[in-house]
């Protein structure tokens, strides 16, 4: 209880050796806890922007990666198409060297066939040749 009352009336003396300082001083603390406050507050700001630059980066670089590679599909994609319209004009040709085998029309300009591959295009003028 002597400790108690002992720390109450240090507690108080202190008090009013706080409200007895000059005010100068008192701004001087004010203003120096402001400035604390206030670098803490620049040294988050700076975190969070090198964060972002970070980020920035990272997202950069994804977006690049993901052009090249839609390029890369889309090169794919003219591919695919192209080879198909080769095998779509190839099984023109096939069904009418076959036709004009079967009703023996291997005379005439009906009977040649340009764009034919060239194995294809041997063998067909074999056939030619013989009728």
């Amino acid at each position: 209880r002597a400790q108690s009352r002992a720390f109450v009336v240090l507690q108080n003396i202190k008090k009013r050796e706080a409200d007895h300082q000059p005010k100068s001083e008192m701004l001087a603390k004010e203003l120096n806890e402001e400035r604390r406050g206030e670098r803490m507050v620049q040294s988050q700001i700076k975190d969070k922007e090198d964060t972002l630059a970070k980020l920035s980066g990272k997202i950069d670089k994804s977006a690049g990666k993901l052009r090249e590679m839609e390029a890369a599909v889309e090169r794919i994609q003219e591919g695919i198409a192209r080879t198909e319209r080769e095998r779509t004009r190839l099984k023109k040709l096939l069904y009418r060297a076959k036709t004009n085998v079967q009703r023996g029309h291997l005379e005439g300009k009906r009977a040649a066939i340009e764009g034919l591959p060239q194995h294809l295009a041997r063998l067909y003028e074999e056939l030619r040749a013989k009728a």
